[in-house]
């Protein structure tokens, strides 16, 4: 076995399968129970809309201690944010406003003191996107505090 495979070090869990969107995704709820880091991954495609001021995507996660009670994660401390790999300092949410600013990969990196056990990330548009845009998301978990799950060699 490689010392650089990554395989049984993380767990990869879908949040928004591939698909077009005119509308806010329904977030998945992640429990971090299992690891103590997490990247969200967001594929965004070309906007078959305009995109603008008054018609754009925002992209930002919410925190919960109980499932039931989420809060928008506002502490730039608790939270790393790039756009096609490149860090955006003191960011604690994504606006995709401009038809430049879609076509890319945007991640969100969830990290100390940010320790709440559940996690959403939002997916949410404004104004009216009737023809909507492709987009895919995963939250990728590291760090793991138990076992790969069944059908992974063990590490």
């Amino acid at each position: 076995m490689s010392s650089r495979e990554i395989f049984n070090s993380i767990k990869i869990e879908n949040v928004v399968i591939a698909q077009v969107l005119t509308a806010s995704a329904t977030p998945t709820v992640i429990d971090m129970s299992d690891a103590s880091s997490v990247d969200f991954l967001v594929n965004m495609g070309n906007s078959a809309d305009t995109l603008s001021g008054s018609v754009f995507w925002t992209i930002k996660l919410q925190d919960s201690s109980d499932i039931s009670t989420f809060a928008d994660v506002t502490d730039s401390e608790s939270l790393l944010i790039a756009i096609n790999g490149v860090k955006q300092d003191g960011a604690t949410s994504i606006v995709v406003a401009a038809p430049t600013e879609d076509q890319k990969n945007f991640e969100i990196s969830y990290k100390v003191p940010g320790n709440k056990q559940y996690l959403k990330l939002l997916i949410n548009a404004t104004g009216t996107h009737t023809n909507g845009t492709p987009v895919a998301a995963v939250a990728i978990k590291g760090t793991l505090k138990v076992s790969p799950e069944t059908g992974k060699a063990n590490a």
